[in-house]
């Protein structure tokens, strides 16, 4: 039995992807109560419909992301490109999961903290605060989204795309969020490091 459904009419836009508000259908005794609103995601390829997992408050989980198990994301915090959070895992406040990132066990991320790249924080392990947890991998911010640049994909924003297919990245895709003269801009500095990166 599914624990939850897509408000298909309250939704948001992130990166030029619709994510979807969460309604429980069935209470998660001390989490939600039944008819209780979540979060936001993309579709319930995000978060499992079994266990005890849930999106709470603003939070937002997109891209190909996947939590599960009893992992709760809450607050404003994002989870998105292919990172999972799994167990019995919190990532709350204004952190940010992305990338190829797992957070699992207990861990904690929370604050204004970033878990990017192929990082795994796990355990009991705490990261808060404005912390920066990474590995290979480039982080561009300053922008409207973030960019990272691992060894084989980029992540603008939610959305994830092939390093083979960086060149051929249009500026339909990230339209809803930059205009022209960015794109060309965030274009050419990514190409470069990529470049700079296969030499």
């Amino acid at each position: 039995m599914k624990k939850y459904k897509l408000i298909k009419t309250d939704f948001k836009m992130v990166c030029g992807i619709k994510l979807y508000r969460i309604k429980a259908i069935v209470g998660i005794k001390g989490i939600c109560k039944k008819g209780e609103v979540g979060g936001y995601i993309g579709a319930e390829d995000n978060l499992s419909q079994y266990g005890r997992a849930w999106v709470s408050g603003e939070a937002q989980v997109c891209g190909e992301a996947w939590v599960s198990g009893e992992a709760q994301v809450s607050g404003e915090a994002q989870v998105c490109g292919k990172a999972w959070v799994s167990g019995k895992a919190q990532v709350y406040g204004k952190a940010q999961v992305f990338g190829e990132a797992r957070v699992s066990g207990e861990a904690q991320v929370c604050g204004k903290a970033w878990v990017y790249g192929k990082a795994q924080v796990y355990g009991k392990a705490q990261v808060y605060g404005k912390a920066q947890v990474f590995d290979s991998c480039i982080n561009i911010i300053g922008l409207k989204f973030h960019i990272t640049i691992t060894n084989n994909m980029v992540q603008v924003g939610c959305k994830n795309f092939k390093i083979s297919r960086v060149r051929n990245i249009k500026y339909v895709n990230v339209k809803n969020e930059c205009d022209l003269k960015t794109f060309n801009c965030i274009k050419k500095i990514v190409l470069s490091i990529i470049d700079q990166r296969q030499k």
